[in-house]
């Protein structure tokens, strides 16, 4: 009976611990159609989104991916990047598709100025 206990807490724990990580960080803000808010790293105006790390701890995003379509929850895969408590994050949207992660984060989509859900997604 302490055997099934102890296994029944360490799966609590798991995923407790696994979900409170990933409900620390929030897209904070979206711009889609952006014509003169600011510009990437090749003077471009792209739409980008806003990641924000609500935690206390510094967070990894490996495993992490946005989407623009629900069939397709990792279409776009963040590489082994972190992100510190209180910090904010940009991620263009440009369809260029870069992953360096000592450099400017480029989805391999764009926003559609009509609408559209973006989505944040986790593997646990």
């Amino acid at each position: 009976m302490k055997n099934i206990n102890l296994i029944l807490f360490l799966l609590f724990f798991n995923f407790y611990t696994n979900s409170s990580s990933s409900q620390n960080i929030v897209i904070n803000e979206v711009l889609a159609s952006n014509t003169s808010m600011n510009t990437d790293e090749d003077g471009d105006y792209h739409d980008w989104v806003e990641l924000y790390n609500t935690g206390t701890t510094t967070l990894n995003l490996l495993g992490y991916g946005l989407t623009d379509d629900s069939s397709e929850p990792f279409k776009w895969l963040f590489p082994n990047v972190s992100i510190n408590p209180g910090q904010y994050m940009l991620i263009w949207c440009s369809d260029k598709n870069k992953t360096n992660p000592n450099s400017a984060l480029h989805t391999n989509f764009k926003i559609s100025s009509k609408g559209e859900v973006i989505t944040l997604t986790h593997t646990t």
